[in-house]
């Protein structure tokens, strides 16, 4: 949706005769991340019907729109906001027509702008009338333009602007609540004041993220999904993997009870020439050296683990499949628990020609997409001498890392439409 459309996409209620005025009856749709929040949006924008708007935090709106006098400027997060947002993103929808507040706001702005240009501090009472101003906008925005559904984080439906101007939400949806913290659910749950509340999510797959022993011992990585779910309804039919793909998760996860629909294709004809096995997956043994990057990075942790042996097997199915079976690079991700073998895998592939667009990304990070093409490079390696018969947890831990985390596994390998490949 492009911004020019905006003013046919919303119902406009003069804002003076709306004061008091109740929200219509509208949806709030969370989530724990706005990577996952921002997927769902762009499905729902290709439903003309529906109107909605995506809420964000202050540290995203502050970023395009500073306020003036804080010590420090929010470091930018807006380079990742995807443009076709931009029309329904509320930061946004009140800085333009036809928000009867957008000339005044824009008024605001360019006179803070001349005031850092000259090195003038801005006087408290423009400042504070500037947020007021906000407030009044958003509250039109929220109220006043027929906006069914309403998309933020968990967190940022607890804020003032949400639990002010929406005040008539008849139902709240937490989605990959099995990821979110119970607090973290509760937010919504609680300041939406809705109706009815649905929860959403897998609880065998990514769970909330806790760096603190007592807190985990004392049960906060318990998402509320997992605690509720003996009273789940599970969604048994699954579109994305192929049968022999869904198989395995299906056994080992869920008791069998995660079936395929008839209408997931069953072959694929691009690859069988260079397919090694009749099922669509397959594993490949390599005997590498790990490595332990030893110095702190923005892109990886310090003590995050390589295998340059599979770095070139890697790079090597992803130049066959792209030039000698002529997949899209956007058909292929390149999956890793381990974010040090992500960088060096992208640094190879730049100069690959065909291959640069091939998305690297940790397997945490891939939840809720899939690919047609998966490669998947586990890293870890150990020579047959030094393998246990029957390893002790510890053991385990000390060597396979990332790998015996279940969960972590179980979105790694259902993440294919096609094939996966996973090399060990």
């Amino acid at each position: 949706m492009q911004p020019q459309r905006y003013q046919e996409y919303f119902d406009i209620v003069d804002p003076i005769s709306a004061v008091g005025f109740k929200a219509p009856p509208q949806v709030i749709y969370c989530g724990p991340s706005n990577k996952s929040v921002d997927a769902v949006a762009k499905y729902m924008l290709q439903i003309l019907e529906l109107k909605i708007i995506r809420v964000y935090g202050d540290l995203r709106e502050q970023a395009e729109f500073p306020i003036p006098n804080k010590r420090k400027h929010l470091k930018s997060s807006t380079d990742d906001e995807d443009e076709e947002l931009k029309a329904v993103s509320l930061h946004h929808v009140i800085r333009r027509d036809p928000c009867p507040f957008a000339s005044q706001l824009q008024e605001y702005e360019n006179s803070f702008k001349a005031d850092r240009e000259k090195g003038v501090r801005t006087s408290e009472k423009e400042v504070e009338d500037y947020r007021k101003l906000i407030g009044e906008a958003e509250n039109w925005a929220l109220q006043s333009t027929g906006v069914q559904i309403i998309l933020c984080t968990c967190a940022v439906a607890g804020s003032p602007r949400i639990m002010k101007s929406c005040n008539n939400i008849q139902q709240c949806i937490v989605d990959e609540c099995g990821m979110c913290l119970e607090p973290e659910s509760l937010v919504p749950i609680t300041c939406s004041r809705a109706r009815q509340v649905v929860l959403i999510g897998d609880h065998k797959q990514l769970q909330p993220i806790i760096q603190d022993n007592l807190a985990m011992t004392l049960g906060l990585n318990v998402s509320m999904f997992e605690r509720l779910s003996k009273r789940a309804k599970m969604l048994e039919l699954q579109y994305r993997m192929q049968k022999d793909i869904c198989k395995f998760p299906s056994n080992y996860f869920y008791d069998g009870k995660l079936k395929t629909d008839p209408s997931v294709p069953t072959r694929d004809l691009q690859l069988q020439s260079f397919w090694p096995t009749n099922v669509p997956m397959a594993f490949c043994h390599v005997e590498g050296e790990e490595e332990s990057s030893a110095i702190k990075t923005a892109q990886s942790n310090e003590q995050s683990k390589s295998n340059e042996k599979e770095v070139r097997k890697v790079v090597h199915v992803a130049r066959n499949l792209v030039y000698k079976h002529d997949v899209q690079a956007s058909d292929v991700v390149i999956l890793s628990p381990y974010r040090e073998q992500r960088s060096k895998i992208i640094a190879v592939l730049q100069g690959v020609l065909r291959c640069k667009d091939i998305l690297v990304t940790t397997i945490a990070k891939s939840q809720g997409s899939e690919w047609n093409y998966v490669i998947l490079s586990l890293v870890r390696s150990l020579k047959k001498d030094e393998l246990y018969p029957e390893p002790s947890l510890h053991w385990l831990r000390e060597h396979l890392g990332f790998l015996t985390d279940e969960y972590l596994m179980n979105v790694g390998l259902t993440r294919a439409r096609k094939r996966p490949l996973y090399h060990w």
